[in-house]
């Protein structure tokens, strides 16, 4: 599945320079950067404007303010002049897709409304980097996973409590998808279940289907942290 992560852009500083850069300058700085792509593969380009709705967390809770800009046309960079944020929230648009033949292509909205079978969908993402109490609570999104405790404070292997909802309520149904030939897991009636927590950087990614004749949208709720 496709992931987000955070990145730390370094580059060398030298206090003098000669000939025709003279002008410039270069500096490290730590950025966060919307990724698309696989773990452990490369990372697939995306236009900035399927990004919207970013938002953040200070590490006291409080909300801060940050910026989205465009880095190179294809990723997005989260820009938060007043300290590091303990969590970013976004929305990444997925787009369109219709079956032809036997396989999905891209579509206009037009095309997939049209199309006798089609898929429209969005990320719905938090990212955690480091917690506060305030994480466990849901923020009213069109869908969350909300980690009820803080993922550091489980081994690797526990379970990590988490709650599911859907336009700020518990919903039922949601299912995480943990595996080729392993059972998925799914909400209860209280929104509520469990995923085993790994290693490091986890990505945790729940899905609800919202269908209408041949027409499925896709609401993907995307938590993911890495435990230290």
């Amino acid at each position: 599945m496709h992931l987000l992560r955070s990145s730390i852009a370094i580059a060398a500083s030298w206090a003098l320079v000669l000939g025709p850069v003279a002008a410039h300058e270069t500096w490290a700085e730590r950025v966060i950067l919307i990724h698309y792509g696989e773990p452990g593969g490369p990372l697939d380009p995306y236009k900035p404007e399927q990004i919207s709705a970013v938002a953040a967390i200070a590490a006291d809770g409080s909300p801060l303010a940050v910026t989205a800009r465009a880095v190179g046309g294809a990723a997005v960079a989260v820009d938060s002049p007043a300290g590091d944020p303990a969590a970013v929230f976004y929305t990444m648009q997925l787009g369109h897709y219709v079956i032809t033949g036997e396989e999905w292509t891209t579509a206009t909205a037009e095309a997939a409304a049209a199309a006798a079978k089609s898929w429209s969908g969005s990320f719905t993402a938090t990212s955690i980097l480091s917690w506060h109490p305030e994480l466990a609570r849901q923020r009213g999104r069109s869908i969350e996973l909300v980690p009820l405790v803080d993922p550091d404070s489980l081994a690797a292997g526990q379970p990590l409590p988490m709650r599911a909802y859907r336009d700020g309520r518990p919903v039922a149904g949601v299912q995480v998808h943990q595996g080729e030939g392993v059972p998925p897991l799914r909400s209860d009636a209280a929104g509520d279940l469990a995923v085993p927590l790994r290693h490091g950087h986890q990505v945790i990614i729940g899905s609800l289907d919202e269908v209408d004749g041949g027409r499925t949208t896709g609401h993907l709720a995307v938590l993911s942290f890495t435990r230290r």
